[in-house]
């Protein structure tokens, strides 16, 4: 069986919580406008 379910960590050790998400081939996830810190250059 495979496991599709999106894979997280919070990092409490921040000024501000951040989570990092690894998505799967054709995964996505809505963010709120302004709300990300950063992100790699495959994300669009």
């Amino acid at each position: 069986m495979v496991d599709n379910r999106m894979r997280f960590t919070i990092d409490q050790n921040m000024q501000f919580p951040l989570v990092e998400i690894d998505l799967g081939h054709g995964g996505s996830v809505y963010l709120q406008q302004g709300s990300m810190v950063y992100h790699t250059e495959n994300v669009t």
